[in-house]
């Protein structure tokens, strides 16, 4: 079963840029129970695994603007797209 990082994955391979809530819009037409905490703390969690990065910044309504995410080459075949959460696991010596 595909998760949903995989999910973006795929999306930015075809598509190149997404920002959070555009992917949120896109899995809730499949899970309406997603919730947007989740699909942000994924996102944070692929950048800092370095997986993805802000590749530009638009301007969203009100005052926060709108990052938008693409890949990063050295991390497309990456075993963290799985799950990215293995990031922040403790090495245990």
């Amino acid at each position: 079963m595909e998760t949903h990082s995989e999910k973006l994955r795929r999306y930015l391979k075809r598509e190149g840029l997404i920002h959070p809530y555009g992917f949120f819009k896109i899995l809730q037409k499949g899970k309406p129970h997603i919730q947007y905490y989740n699909v942000r703390r994924m996102f944070w969690m692929l950048k800092k695994a370095g997986l993805i990065r802000i590749v530009r910044v638009e301007k969203g309504k009100g005052r926060i603007p709108k990052n938008l995410y693409g890949l990063v080459e050295k991390g497309l075949n990456n075993s963290l797209w799985h799950n990215p959460e293995n990031v922040f696991k403790r090495k245990q010596y």
